[in-house]
């Protein structure tokens, strides 16, 4: 599970870079084509760093337009707050020793100021040394696409006439593709387009099937020039041309003269060249673009194999993007076909969907109930607890009995959870089963089923949800769809931005919501004895290396006790939560004091803030679920921390107690009983 939702969030960040690198591409083509001077595009990117100390001295200004710092936020930075690791990149290091001095090269990612990530490859090397000790210069290679592109349109700085004219076309075409409504529209329409503005005799367009290692067809020219639907066509491309392109090793593939030309279905079909370019996806093969001369027999002119390959970079993104659409549009119709009844409301309580399974039970309409108060559909007794829910923007989950349409009762296990969003929570989702048969065939095991479909429900929810959808389908489709129709730059980059930092938030929810449903369907927890000193010491340092850009005074008094018999991952968990939530609610210069000691056959662990504090009559609802005192939403979290620690205590027959006052802090006291 956690690994589906790793890919759902790589998904999104990958939707985001995928329109950015479009927007930047269609900015250079642009630029070029209307003979604009390509120099601002290009010049080297520095940075002076300190090397004892990692601290940024100075930049160029290449490098501050890089990535969207000042010069003064980039001096306020460590060289390792804004360079990362990256997966997508390889990992190889390499020094180059000239003369007495070195250059280490290496691949990474640096952070934006916006909060992306930058492909890069780094040059190192020695500029200064004096008594304040050596100063280093990063060169900095942006890796992206636009900079791949602005590489290859300098070297054609001085192409002839036409192929300025056809860099004008690419760009009309750019508009025109970017309003296709799927991959396979997308597809017909890049074919269609590169032929009548491009100038290319046949086009096809192949995708590649990594699994079973074969490229399939999507549209392609005939042999009398009209667009041809070749979905049902496939072949190996296994010790062929396209390994080249699937291995990173070529970009181009070109067959001039009297070279055989194929059709769809690997026949030959005539003579004449033949060009082949790579469709890439953040440097991964995703399938190719191939043209041939085979209706009019024209000669190859110089600009076509630069022009195709600059065409395949844009058929690539916006495949790749139309891949990510069409996935949504799949989660989309996994909720619709869901076996669970779902409805989406709003802070109002009115209905504003419900799906398929909603409607086969319930006997209602969608447009029966959609923009109606959910106490149309609910008795009394079993409205105000849900609305109640709504208005403190928490979950709810229990048993409704409910009428349908026709006036028939029927049992239902009902859960309420909110859609929690940047600036707060507006939505929430309304998951149901009905129960009834259960109920009316077996009642004597009624507590058993009760909680067996309670935990099953819940699973359910977040395995179907969370796997196909995750981020709710108000939220995420809306965003989705408005990039597709935004025109103005800064309203695409805030959409992109609310999108990654909703995916953030519903994915750390649902982490935590897998790990509570996990806890809550075991028993007991594995035991064996433990250093509850060396654990507490490890988890509180960790948990301030996080938090380090958070000036925060760490007072740890951790003495030396007995061990205890428990489970090191589970009271490793409930520490940090209990840390976490004291850094999330101090405010910075705050202080934080860990102790731990012994008595009465106890070992009792205290965190102590001097945080916003709780005020009395919230205290005693901390530990539910998703229950949060800042309602605000000001300091971020998922609301289930401590409800994990509390379930994790009681697993090891603890306990944990609350003092606060507010504006003075919070005291948080884990008890564990020691052994014997």
């Amino acid at each position: 599970m956690n690994n589906d939702l790793k890919r759902l969030q790589d998904r999104v960040e990958q939707l985001e870079a995928v329109e950015r690198d479009y927007i930047g591409l269609n900015q250079l083509i642009d630029h070029a084509a209307n003979n604009g001077n390509l120099d601002e595009y290009g010049g080297n990117a520095f940075l002076c760093v300190h090397q004892s100390t990692g601290k940024i001295e100075d930049a160029s200004p290449q490098a501050l337009a890089l990535l969207g710092f000042t010069q003064d936020e980039l001096r306020q930075h460590r060289i390792d707050e804004i360079e990362i690791t990256s997966d997508d990149l390889p990992q190889n290091h390499v020094t180059y020793v000239q003369n007495t001095s070195q250059e280490h090269m290496y691949t990474c990612a640096y952070r934006h100021h916006d909060g992306y990530r930058l492909p890069i490859r780094v040059y190192q090397r020695v500029i200064h040394v004096d008594s304040d000790g050596t100063v280093l210069q990063y060169t900095l290679e942006d890796l992206s696409l636009r900079k791949k592109l602005w590489r290859e349109l300098s070297r054609r700085e001085d192409a002839n006439f036409h192929f300025r004219e056809k860099l004008k076309q690419l760009n009309e075409i750019n508009l025109q593709m970017a309003e296709a409504k799927s991959l396979y529209e997308l597809c017909k329409i890049g074919v269609q387009l590169g032929m009548e503005k491009l100038g290319f005799d046949r086009l096809s367009i192949w995708l590649q099937d990594e699994e079973t290692q074969v490229v399939t067809g999507t549209y392609g020219v005939d042999e009398k020039g009209a667009i041809r639907d070749e979905r049902g066509s496939k072949w190996s491309y296994v010790d062929t041309y396209v390994m080249e392109f699937v291995e990173g090793k070529n970009t181009l593939f070109v067959i001039q003269n009297n070279a055989p030309i194929y059709n769809h279905a690997s026949q030959v079909v005539g003579y004449g060249w033949h060009i082949s370019v790579p469709l890439l996806y953040r440097g991964r093969f995703i399938g190719f673009m191939a043209a041939d001369n085979f209706i009019n027999q024209r000669d190859l002119k110089d600009y076509q194999p630069e022009l195709l390959r600059l065409y395949g970079i844009t058929i690539g993104h916006l495949a790749a993007y139309q891949r990510e659409l069409d996935t949504i549009r799949k989660l989309s119709d996994a909720i619709q076909h869901s076996d669970s009844m779902i409805g989406i409301l709003n802070e109002e309580a009115i209905i504003e969907f419900v799906n398929g399974a909603f409607v086969h039970v319930s006997g209602y309409k969608a447009e029966d109930v959609i923009g109606k108060s959910l106490a149309f559909l609910l008795p009394e007794s079993g409205y105000q607890p849900i609305w109640e829910a709504i208005s403190n923007k928490i979950s709810w989950q229990g048993e409704l009995t409910q009428r349908k349409q026709d006036g028939q009762p029927y049992e239902t296990i009902v859960a309420l959870l909110p859609i929690k969003t940047g600036d707060g929570v507006h939505n929430f989702v309304l998951v149901q089963e009905d129960i009834t048969e259960q109920k009316r065939t077996r009642k004597y095991e009624f507590d058993l089923r009760l909680e067996q479909a309670r935990t099953r429900m819940l699973e359910t929810f977040i395995r179907d949800i969370g796997h196909e959808f995750r981020t709710p389908l108000s939220i995420i489709k809306v965003k989705a769809y408005l990039v597709q129709k935004a025109t103005d730059d800064t309203r695409k980059g805030q959409l992109a931005a609310q999108i990654e930092e909703q995916a953030d938030v519903i994915s750390a929810m649902m982490d935590d919501l897998i790990y509570l449903v996990k806890l809550e369907s075991e028993s007991d927890a594995h035991r064996v004895s433990l250093d509850l000193k060396q654990i507490t010491e490890d988890t509180v340092q960790d948990v301030a290396t996080a938090s380090r850009q958070k000036p925060l005074q760490w007072n740890r008094q951790l003495a030396v006790v007995p061990h205890i018999m428990g489970d090191a991952e589970k009271l490793a968990r409930a520490i940090r939560e209990v840390v976490k939530n004291a850094v999330q609610y101090t405010p910075a210069n705050g202080t934080i004091t860990v102790a731990l000691s012994c008595a009465a056959n106890q070992v009792h662990l205290r965190i102590q803030d001097t945080g916003m504090g709780i005020p009395k009559h919230e205290i005693e609802k901390i530990f539910t679920p998703l229950y949060r005192v800042d309602q605000a939403r000001t300091e971020r979290g998922t609301g289930l921390g401590l409800s994990i620690t509390k379930r994790i205590l009681e697993m090891h027959y603890g306990t944990i107690t609350v003092e606060s006052t507010p504006n003075v802090g919070s005291t948080f006291v884990i008890q564990l009983p020691l052994p014997g």
